[in-house]
């Protein structure tokens, strides 16, 4: 079906059921199944734009609307598709967006099934310069102007090491990343929020939203922040350092950020519980990391009771090759119908987490509960 086509569908024939099932039916009615998410919550930054709040309703409206256990075709559920595509280095030109997002999942009439979500981690291997984030941000409006969705990841550098190194040493301390007396591994974290700060700035001179996702899988071994950072327990050091760290993101003023809560999954060796580091006051969004082969996300429930919309920051298989990218649909609508966006990984060897290095992208994208880009922008999902 064409952009027309879905258009005319949408817009004179809202019963027909060519159309996509649950297009037309008032949003946010919510459901006993996620009474605890709200479904028009308020941003933690009273001060974001129309923009923010715009992506915050949407994703609250994905993750509150819909009931599993519904037959009637207005409560069917829909889910945001998203694909992560690496590091600022690995969008320095558009050769893998297009490979992943545009090119991957046209069909015989040249219409394009573009993802969603397009997410991308502003540090990671290294700290960017200006004209390298300035090139990764000309990709990331492309995608907003297409109606995507953009989150940004950041995982900096250990500032009590000379060189990137994103792990735990023994002289982290994070408290004195939030006192006032000098050191050089406040100056290096202080230098690195400037950085992200004004690359944040340049999508925000360019109206462009995003779901910011700093420190993250911040309950596990993985990264400085993590577990290791804070001894015996005392997680509230990793809570000062976020309503820090959000205070300073807001002083600069950024007002196109929605905030994002990243855990791992617990099953996952050496992590703590499913909230480990929560600070609701300043948290706009739960977005996980899941690897496993059978999609599933053990800790669910759990994250419904955080009372925030649901999405997954990641959600791919862990060890196949050749996945059958349609597990995605089926899983997410009937098993975990408060998910209103995920991502899938980016390829590691052999390991393939694309949905473009897997079965059945064209044929995911094009379900009818699993929203594109091109579909937000026909449906007028993004409203701002």
């Amino acid at each position: 079906m064409t952009r027309i086509q879905r258009a005319i569908c949408i817009t004179l024939a809202a019963s027909l059921l060519s159309c996509k099932a649950g297009y037309n039916r008032p949003l946010g009615n919510g459901s006993s199944s996620s009474a605890d998410i709200p479904c028009a919550p308020k941003a933690v930054d009273t001060n974001a734009n129309a923009e923010a709040l715009a992506v915050l309703k949407l994703v609250a409206t994905f993750s509150c609307e819909k009931d599993s256990t519904a037959t009637s075709t207005a409560n069917t559920k829909r889910v945001l598709s998203g694909q992560a595509l690496g590091t600022v280095a690995d969008i320095q030109n558009n050769d893998r967006y297009y490979a992943w997002f545009n090119d991957a999942f046209k069909d015989e009439d040249d219409y394009y099934n573009t993802p969603a979500v397009a997410g991308v981690d502003y540090a990671y291997s290294s700290n960017w310069n200006t004209d390298q984030f300035n090139k990764a941000n000309d990709l990331l409006e492309n995608h907003w102007d297409k109606s995507g969705l953009v989150i940004i990841s950041w995982t900096p550098a250990n500032p009590w090491q000379e060189g990137f190194n994103t792990g735990y040493t023994s002289d982290v301390d994070l408290t004195a990343l939030s006192q006032s007396f000098p050191s050089s591994a406040k100056t290096r974290w202080e230098d690195d929020i400037k950085r992200v700060t004004n690359a944040l700035l340049n999508l925000q001179q360019r109206r462009v939203a995003v779901i910011f996702r700093p420190l993250p899988l911040m309950n596990s071994d993985r990264y400085w922040w993590g577990i290791n950072a804070t001894g015996d327990n005392k997680e509230n050091d990793f809570k000062t350092l976020w309503s820090d760290m959000f205070k300073r993101f807001n002083d600069a003023g950024l007002e196109n950020l929605i905030w994002a809560y990243s855990p791992l999954d617990t099953a996952e060796n050496n992590t703590k519980s499913f909230n480990w580091g929560f600070n609701k006051e300043f948290v706009d969004i739960v977005a996980p990391v899941v690897r496993n082969n059978n999609l599933d996300i053990r800790d669910y429930d759990a994250y419904k009771t955080l009372g925030k919309p649901l999405g997954m920051a990641e959600l791919s298989p862990a060890t196949g090759a050749d996945f059958d990218t349609l597990k995605y649909e089926s899983r997410l609508i009937t098993n975990y119908p408060a998910v209103a966006f995920w991502l899938s990984g980016v390829n590691d060897g052999d390991t393939k987490r694309t949905l473009a290095g897997n079965k059945n992208g064209f044929e995911l994208l094009t379900k009818d509960t699993v929203i594109t880009a091109e579909d937000v922008e026909d449906q007028g999902l993004l409203d701002y």
